[in-house]
């Protein structure tokens, strides 16, 4: 009787089997890359902290500031790099009509 009412269900579907819904690559990418995109935006601005907090205690002192200077520099390049990869992700989106998780 079992058998009879499992071959009944459609495991395929997502309403019925949550697995489903990660049946491809892509639907994997549209969940975790959001959660990917926000923590290294965060991790940018820490660093950006950071070398702010650098600059500010290094008394004057050469090496120190040019330290905090290229911390700096980085922590900006990289969160105009995620920026631009969020940018260019929707332009594609948009352009090929594929929903992507953005």
């Amino acid at each position: 009787m079992n058998s009879r009412l499992l071959s009944a269900v459609d495991f395929s579907k997502p309403t019925v089997n949550p697995a489903a819904q990660y049946a491809d690559i892509g639907s994997i990418l549209n969940q975790v890359l959001p959660a990917i995109m926000i923590v290294a935006s965060l991790v940018c601005l820490a660093l950006m902290l950071v070398g702010a907090i650098s600059y500010l205690t290094s008394s004057g002192e050469q090496e120190k500031t040019q330290k905090a200077r290229r911390t700096i520099t980085y922590s900006v390049v990289g969160i105009i790099l995620i920026f631009l990869s969020y940018l260019i992700v929707r332009l594609v989106s948009l352009v090929t009509g594929i929903t992507m998780f953005i």
